[in-house]
């Protein structure tokens, strides 16, 4: 399970799902899809969502667990 979702982000952030489509470019179905787990979203919106909120790409992609092991 990732650290970081993409719904966190966007909360953390103070962003409803439809400000974060326009400022990514993209549908509000897009990120619904992305939130549900319905769709995979594309490297470069996650390198966006990453710039956007400064969480690393890897606080979104690896495991909490990885995460926490590699901090020892």
């Amino acid at each position: 399970m990732p650290q970081i979702t993409i719904t966190g982000a966007r909360k953390n952030l103070g962003l409803t799902q439809s400000e974060l489509a326009e400022k990514l470019g993209v549908s509000l179905s897009a990120v619904q899809k992305w939130e549900s787990g319905k769709a995979d979203i594309r490297f470069s919106h996650m390198k966006q969502i990453s710039l956007l909120t400064g969480f690393s790409l890897d606080d979104f992609i690896l495991p909490k667990e990885y995460a926490e092991s590699a901090q020892r």
